[in-house]
């Protein structure tokens, strides 16, 4: 996995309306560095280049140089407006390379089912991310899920995916993709007459409250009795 080197400035101010919208307007989004058992470091950064980042290699280590050294991070979280979706605040989690961690990968599906193509099926795409630990040197970019082979009735599970260098903690028997049996509509079945079930059934209503009213009349003639 490359290493992204992204440049930060630290702030001083933080939580006021007007210095954070200032920022925004000169491209830059506001946010914090957590983790490591060190204190959080309140930052800002270019918005062009975390939108690029966001959209190609999220899962990508970053260099953030905002002092001499620098720190490892990953993405952790990403704020956005509820309507125009530009991007509000970061969140990133120190990391050190030489330890486990764990992390989000997203499924991706390729290929044409035979299921699909050729019987008819219907393609379900079930689950589509899994969490996987592993050094971050070793987060995958995606996992990737060829459903070619797969045919009417066939499904991928997680025990399926095999990923080098890395562990899934999902539950094994949840599926990822499976080629469905199409329902199809049952024809309007018909007696030896012709007539539908329905007209059959509400005749046979009709006849079971004729016997209601025989047995009601048999009763009341009992009582004149």
């Amino acid at each position: 996995m490359n290493e992204i080197v992204l440049a930060a400035q630290e702030r001083k101010t933080t939580g006021v309306g007007g210095f954070t919208n200032n920022m925004r307007a000169e491209g830059s989004i506001p946010a914090v560095v957590y983790g490591e058992k060190k204190p959080p470091m309140h930052i800002s950064v270019p918005e062009k280049e975390m939108l690029k980042i966001i959209k190609t290699a999220k899962n990508n280590i970053i260099k953030l140089k905002y002092s001499k050294d620098g720190e490892n991070v990953l993405i952790k979280a990403v704020q956005r407006h509820v309507v125009t979706e530009k991007l509000l605040h970061i969140d990133f989690q120190r990391i050190s390379l030489s330890k486990e961690i764990e992390v989000e990968v997203h499924i991706k599906l390729f290929g044409e089912a035979q299921g699909v193509k050729l019987q008819g099926g219907l393609l379900q795409h079930g689950l589509r991310s899994v969490t996987v630990a592993c050094l971050p040197t070793n987060i995958p970019k995606e996992i990737l899920v060829d459903v070619a082979p797969l045919k009417l009735g066939d499904a991928v599970r997680v025990k399926d995916i095999k990923i080098e260098k890395a562990k899934i903690l999902d539950d094994v028997e949840q599926v990822i993709v499976n080629i469905a049996i199409p329902r199809e509509e049952a024809e309007p079945e018909t007696d030896e007459a012709g007539a539908e079930p329905e007209v059959a059934e509400k005749g046979k209503k009709e006849e079971g409250d004729k016997v209601e009213d025989v047995k009601k009349d048999k009763t009341d003639d009992g009582k004149k009795k």
